[in-house]
C-alpha cells in the first residue's frame, strides 16, 4: 500500500500470527487427545493388550522415579544455565538451559558446542565442560534409563505370566 506522503504503509502481522499460534496449540492438543484416545483400541490384539496394561501398571511405579528425574534435570539445567548462560544462547535462560538439558539426554546437544565457546587456552573450562557433559551424559543414559527398564519389565513379566496362566487354562482340555 501507498500512503497519502508516497510512503509505504506497513502491515500489523503480529494478530494473524497470534491467532496462528492460538490454532497451532489447539491442533496439537486434538491431535494428542486423539493418540490418547486410540489407546482404548489397542484392547483388540492380545499382544498390543499386554503392553499397554503393563505399562498402566507401572505407572504407580514410575512417578517416584519421575519426580528424581526431574530434579537430575533441573539441577544439571541450572549448573548448565551457571556455566555456559553467558556465552551460549542455548544455555541463556533458565527455560532454555532445562530444554537444552533435555535435548543433551536425547542426544540432540553435543559436546563440541560446548568446546567451541571456550577459548583455546581455557583448559581449566575444558576440564569442566568435559566433566558435566559426561558425568550428566552417563547418569542419565546409563543409570536412569535402566532405572526404567528395572521398573518397567517386572510388570510386563507379571503380566505376560497372568495372561499365559489365563490362555492355558482355557486351552486346557480334561482327559
Amino acid at each position: 500500500r501507498v500512503r497519502a506522503d508516497g510512503g509505504c504503509a506497513s502491515l500489523d502481522l503480529e494478530a494473524p500470527a497470534e491467532t496462528f499460534r492460538i490454532y497451532n496449540l489447539l491442533f496439537n492438543m486434538v491431535i494428542l487427545i486423539t493418540l490418547f484416545s486410540m489407546l482404548q483400541y489397542t484392547a483388540l490384539d492380545d499382544r498390543m493388550a499386554l503392553l499397554t496394561r503393563s505399562v498402566f501398571e507401572s505407572v504407580s511405579d514410575l512417578v517416584p522415579f519421575m519426580l528424581i528425574f526431574l530434579m537430575f534435570v533441573i539441577t544439571f539445567g541450572l549448573v548448565g544455565h551457571l556455566l555456559y548462560g553467558p556465552v551460549l544462547e542455548e544455555w541463556s535462560t533458565i527455560g532454555l538451559s532445562l530444554v537444552t538439558s533435555i535435548d543433551l539426554i536425547m542426544g540432540n546437544y553435543m559436546f563440541v558446542q560446548l568446546k567451541e565457546s571456550m577459548g583455546d587456552q581455557e583448559y581449566l573450562s575444558l576440564i569442566v565442560a568435559t566433566f558435566y557433559f559426561y558425568v550428566y551424559f552417563f547418569l542419565m543414559m546409563l543409570v536412569v534409563m535402566n532405572i526404567v527398564i528395572a521398573i518397567l519389565v517386572p510388570h510386563i513379566v507379571s503380566t505376560w505370566v497372568m495372561a499365559i496362566a489365563k490362555y492355558s487354562a482355557l486351552l486346557h482340555v480334561p482327559e
